[in-house]
């Protein structure tokens, strides 16, 4: 599609941008994306997993009970709409090296808020010739969602239905004004910067009490059965995930407020060490390192809604490592209430930071 004049601007084509675009179009709404494509997009290295716990404790993610099930249901419509395998459902285990960690979790199952998602202990004797560990607890309702393949396949949509160009977006090409928002010659009625860690350089949103965490991961080019005993994702302080692909992933770091995109040799080590803590198998694979940053906001939520001052300037951003979990509801959310006035949750609501800017 060659027009000038679209109802959507979108900035970025990580999880977000991609899930705004494919619900605006499923409107009839028309959609223009720019993305840079540049190494360092969260999605494009991440895992993709959906845990519905966070951290190392027996703690769920915020929302998990709204969240979760729309994005399962959501990632299905888009396997059935495309014909194509995109989540993988898998069981997790988290394994401990104490007692004491075993032993909160076990007893955090008898908690009716958490019996859904924690299963029973693991047989420890199948895991103690892979792993180091006393023992460990399966989680429930997890899974990995397939980023590569999903961005290559709503690219593919944006294309035929819209407009998508891959280039370095300057924040000073995009004008503002009461009729909508204008980029080299295209007009929109409302633009939606998705553009993840890159927000902080954005002048609409930089305001928004942004801070940074970059990950940096490990993949292992092995068969699941040379590492595990099965095809399951392993935590044990960091994550050990068999892709779709048939590679591990490892990792990640969290180095808050660095935002390279660069990955030394002291950080190389660093992961390939953690890796020899948790396994008991020589590490012989092939290996890769990939780097990418996170946004993630004061409160760790995520952040969506309409300028304060610009209504046809709205922002989706502040997933960090909960994309595949929180942005499917939230970017059904933001579209609509762009497009139906409907109220968003206050607790995402990027209005929640105004006291922070400066006019």
């Amino acid at each position: 599609m060659r027009v000038n004049v679209f109802d959507y601007l979108i900035i970025g084509q990580g999880l977000a941008g991609s899930l705004a675009a494919y619900f605006l179009m499923q409107r009839n709404k028309t959609v223009f994306v720019l993305d840079h494509a540049h190494r360092g997009s969260a999605t494009r290295v991440a895992a993709g997993l959906m845990d519905p716990f966070s951290g190392k404790k027996p703690k769920k993610t915020w929302n998990v009970e709204k969240t979760l099930p729309f994005a399962r249901t959501f990632y299905q419509h888009l396997e059935e709409r495309f014909s194509l395998p995109l989540f993988y459902p898998k069981p997790f285990y988290r394994f401990f090296t104490n007692k004491e960690d075993l032993t909160l979790w076990k007893k955090q199952k008898t908690s009716p808020d958490y019996s859904y998602y924690i299963g029973n202990e693991v047989n420890r004797e199948e895991w103690i010739p892979y792993l180091h560990t006393i023992g460990g607890i399966k989680i429930q309702e997890g899974g990995i969602l397939d980023t590569k393949a999903l961005l290559t396949t709503l690219k593919k949509e944006i294309r035929i239905q819209g407009d998508y160009h891959q280039t370095e977006v300057h924040y000073q090409d995009i004008q503002v004004d009461s009729k909508g928002v204008s980029w080299n010659k295209k007009r929109a009625r409302n633009v939606l910067f998705c553009e993840g860690a890159n927000v902080s350089n954005n002048p609409y949103f930089s305001w928004a009490g942004w801070q940074h965490a970059k990950g940096e991961i490990m993949t292992i080019e092995c068969r699941p059965a040379d590492l595990l005993p099965r095809d399951a994702i392993v935590f044990m302080g960091k994550w050990l995930v068999p892709m779709p692909n048939g590679e591990f992933k490892f990792g990640a770091t969290y180095i808050w407020d660095d935002r390279s995109t660069d990955i030394s040799e002291s950080t190389q080590f660093y992961l390939k060490e953690e890796l020899r803590k948790r396994i008991k198998t020589p590490l012989s694979f092939p290996m890769a390192f990939e780097t990418a940053v996170r946004p993630i906001a004061l409160d760790m939520r995520p952040v969506i809604g309409r300028h304060p001052q610009w209504p046809c300037v709205g922002i989706l951003n502040g997933f960090g490592s909960k994309g595949t979990l929180h942005a499917p509801y939230y970017a059904h959310q933001l579209i609509r209430h762009f497009e139906e006035h409907t109220p968003l949750d206050q607790s995402v609501d990027v209005r929640r930071f105004q006291r922070f800017m400066v006019n």
